[in-house]
């Protein structure tokens, strides 16, 4: 007899949005600024707090987004807001490059970011996961 058993299913959605959240924006965008806060004043001749007013916007802006993007999961899927969330994240990284040395622009960068990282960040993935 074969004793070798599937894994169950709902374990590979889980690993999955595992992979997908230490990717996503929440850990780009929030876990790595105090790594680059020093670097940040430098590059934008501003001093800590006027750089950690962006942390503290893309905070705020994440916080009066997610309830509309949980309203937006409800209405037209976890999967949509995902890929649109992660093609939105992937298209704010690559236009950082354009990002001009201007503490306004770092600001913009920041509650876009929120934006996008809500959108693909722990609200679709647990709905997905709550919901299998």
């Amino acid at each position: 007899m074969n004793n070798h058993r599937k894994a169950f299913y709902g374990w590979w959605l889980a690993i999955a949005a595992g992979v997908a959240l230490c990717l996503g924006g929440p850990p780009i965008l929030v876990f790595s600024f105090p790594v680059f806060l020093k670097a940040f004043t430098k590059e934008f001749h501003a001093s800590r707090s006027a750089i950690s007013l962006a942390f503290s916007l893309h905070n705020v802006v994440a916080a009066v987004g997610a309830p509309l993007i949980g309203r937006l999961v409800d209405r037209i899927g976890s999967r949509r807001i995902i890929i649109l969330g992660t093609i939105l994240l992937a298209s704010l990284l690559i236009g950082n490059r354009f990002m001009t040395v201007n503490v306004l622009g770092i600001y913009i960068f920041n509650m876009l970011g929120a934006l996008t990282g809500v959108g693909s960040g722990p609200i679709p993935y647990s709905t997905i996961i709550s919901k299998w």
